[in-house]
């Protein structure tokens, strides 16, 4: 981001602290429960898209927003916007104006944190987040699901920002959102199952949950190995008001959803494997099957392989259609977080949801 007399966007507010700096978080009502889910009607459609607020998460990478201004052109030091996130971490910006000058401006364990370095060192002015010094390789991700509006920059045109909105759909937020995890259509994410353990006091078990909403019904999870064995496949059919598992191919057990199922409201099904039993439970129903030990050994093996892999969304290639909506996922008690996905579709948000789907 280097640039012989310019200054890049987002190290302007670098330079703003010693001037004016503001993050408005948006109004709210202080005795309305952030945490109720807004009532939405079961003939509900396309959800809208705001026309001024930016969506920060996207990851891909070919289509990164940059800004650049001239140092002699500034002639304000007064930055704001508004943000709003549920995502407990990530980057809303970086900036620099080169050699030793830059600025990051973050969200860790859902608070800010400012980490800079000029000419007289390097400081970070707040210090939160998990432990990371134990010598092991991680995957760190920056992207942020987030969205801004009603920016200002220093009193600069900012028209990259606006054509960004423009030209692609998906660099625009929804204008009421939820928590959860959207995907869209044909898109996916791969997590490595050895990430989610049951309790070592206990004889092992694989439980799975998944709440999910839909415009389109699909695979919701699948385990391949290595080998590209499908292990299990958990998949929705509206048509059919049904969820099933079809586990090793030797066996597709099915439950029934509500009559009355609404693709707008959440709904569940929780799934449990055991030594000789697969049991599956809905609003509506619950049902066992009987399963052999022997496959259930090779689910426990496979599981704790590192090498394997759950598909979220669809398996590409195969396995059936993929599903689009909103889901939340539970394996082995443990919600799952996208951010920490082995591979993740550009356009799945991990912490947000659009209302009205």
């Amino acid at each position: 981001m280097m640039c012989g007399g310019c200054l890049s966007l987002l190290y302007i507010l670098f330079l703003l602290f010693n001037g004016e700096f503001a993050v408005c978080l948006p109004d709210s009502n202080p005795n309305q429960d952030a945490s109720t889910p807004e009532q939405v009607s079961c003939l509900a459609g396309k959800p809208v898209r705001s026309i001024d607020s930016l969506y920060l998460g996207s990851e891909d990478q070919q289509n990164s927003l940059r800004l650049e201004f001239q140092l002699s052109e500034i002639t304000s030091n007064l930055s704001s916007f508004e943000l709003r996130t549920r995502d407990p971490e990530g980057v809303i910006f970086y900036g620099d104006i080169g050699e030793d000058n830059w600025f990051v401006l973050g969200v860790r364990q859902k608070k800010l944190e400012v980490q800079m370095s000029n000419s007289n060192g390097q400081m970070v002015l707040s210090k939160w987040g998990p432990e990371i010094s134990d010598g092991k390789w991680k995957k760190l991700k920056t992207a942020l699901d987030g969205c801004m509006r009603n920016w200002a920059w220093v009193k600069r045109h900012t028209e990259g920002l606006e054509n960004a909105m423009e030209t692609d759909e998906n660099r625009r937020c929804f204008e009421k959102e939820e928590p959860g995890s959207f995907f869209p259509s044909q898109s996916y994410a791969i997590m490595r199952p050895n990430l989610f353990q049951a309790p070592k006091d206990q004889s092992w078990k694989l439980s799975i949950r998944v709440d999910f909403r839909f415009p389109e019904d699909g695979v919701l999870l699948a385990l391949r190995s290595e080998e590209n064995v499908t292990l299990f496949l958990v998949r929705l059919d509206w048509q059919k008001r049904v969820v099933s598992v079809t586990f090793f191919d030797k066996l597709t057990g099915s439950v029934m959803l509500p009559v009355d199922l609404c693709p707008s409201h959440w709904q569940f099904v929780d799934i449990q494997f055991s030594v000789n039993t697969l049991f599956i439970k809905t609003a509506e129903t619950m049902s066992f099957w009987d399963i052999q030990p022997t496959d259930f050994q090779a689910l426990q093996d496979k599981w704790t392989d590192p090498t394997s892999e759950i598909y979220i969304g669809g398996v590409p290639g195969s396995e059936g259609p993929h599903f689009s909506g909103c889901l939340k996922i539970t394996l082995q008690a443990e919600a799952v977080d996208l951010d920490m996905a082995h591979y993740k579709h550009p356009y799945v948000r991990s912490h947000s949801c659009p209302v009205g789907i």
